[in-house]
């Protein structure tokens, strides 16, 4: 087997938590006598990390911020997060979700999440999703180095018979433009699925796109990355 590991993104490849960070970014600005406008956030924040959405949004504002401010309203906003998940419904998740997971255990692939969110916050919105135990590792754009080399990593040290992962032959699921450039430069091939974006946006930036993630056919992807591994030989 030459697929040792699939990553997925969390927010917009799993599940649609946007719902949930809108109206806790809005609350943040409005602390801030600051007001966000229609269609802002879905501009600047959904393909972002959560640091980077807010330093996006107190610039435009002509707002400077010191790094303890950011860290301040990120300790806030996973604050608020953790009431929001307490008082609504689990986030919905895409369509497929639990069956390509099922298939990925089965063929005994190693799976980890990469998210722009905290990450203690993508630890709760798994658990509040029901997901906790499905992913053998997490890791998050907030914390330093880069996420996908990480998650690669805690793979490694958690997942049995997966102690020498290389990135060529992990597969990253990404819906972002943003995503997919992050694993492509972690080294990671991609399938894109088009739950944010159209499909032939996706095709000129991933390696595979498809509609849902129902398509991905694990046989012929597994095919691909023998050919390219006999290529490389």
């Amino acid at each position: 087997m030459t697929l040792q590991a699939v990553l997925f993104d969390l927010n917009g490849t799993i599940a649609n938590t946007d719902g949930l960070h809108q109206p806790i970014v809005e609350q943040l600005l409005l602390a801030q006598n600051l007001r966000l406008e229609a269609g802002e956030y879905r501009a600047l924040c959904p393909d972002r990390s959560d640091r980077a959405c807010l330093s996006a949004l107190l610039a435009r504002r002509g707002r400077s911020t010191t790094a303890d401010g950011l860290d301040g309203l990120l300790a806030a906003k996973s604050a608020a997060l953790d009431e929001a998940l307490r008082q609504q419904p689990a986030p919905a998740l895409y369509p497929d979700v639990a069956a390509l997971l099922a298939r990925l255990d089965a063929a005994g692939l190693a799976v980890g999440v990469v998210a722009g969110m905290a990450l203690r916050d993508a630890q709760q919105v798994l658990a509040h999703a029901g997901l906790s135990q499905a992913f053998a590792a997490i890791a998050s754009a907030e914390e330093a180095g880069d996420p996908y080399t990480l998650a690669l990593a805690r793979l490694s040290e958690r997942s049995a018979g997966s102690s020498h992962l290389i990135p060529s032959r992990c597969l990253a699921i990404e819906a972002t433009e943003i995503g997919i450039a992050a694993a492509h430069r972690a080294g990671l091939p991609v399938a894109a699925v088009t739950h944010r974006h159209p499909l032939h946006m996706l095709q000129r930036q991933a390696d595979w796109a498809i509609d849902r993630l129902g398509e991905l056919e694990l046989e012929r992807l597994q095919q691909a990355f023998a050919q390219a591994r006999a290529g490389e030989c």
